[in-house]
């Protein structure tokens, strides 16, 4: 299945869960950003995966944590790149899964 962005009718974009509040948080500090879909790890890795990045705000340095919905496997990405229609996440790394 396809990444339903910004444009799309019915979208499932990540959402910004953690931000810093002091005065240098918006330029230094990076934020975290949830994103659950029945996608698998290696689908939100692949470049361009999130093609509206930079308009949900995505900034290098921040961490998205990945929920797979159907099995509750939950991955942790890095922003590694972000342009006006790309983005590009690290290699995940498993940080728990469901029973």
């Amino acid at each position: 299945m396809a990444y339903l962005g910004t444009t799309s009718t019915a979208p499932n974009v990540p959402h910004l869960v953690t931000q810093g509040i002091s005065a240098g948080a918006a330029v230094g500090q990076p934020r975290q950003w949830i994103y659950v879909s029945t996608h698998i790890s290696s689908d939100i890795e692949a470049v361009n995966f999130f093609t509206d990045g930079q308009k949900l705000g995505f900034r290098v340095g921040d961490m998205l944590m990945h929920v797979e919905s159907t099995v509750y496997l939950i991955t942790s990405h890095a922003v590694v790149a972000v342009g006006a229609t790309t983005t590009d996440l690290g290699v995940g790394t498993t940080i728990g899964l469901g029973s």
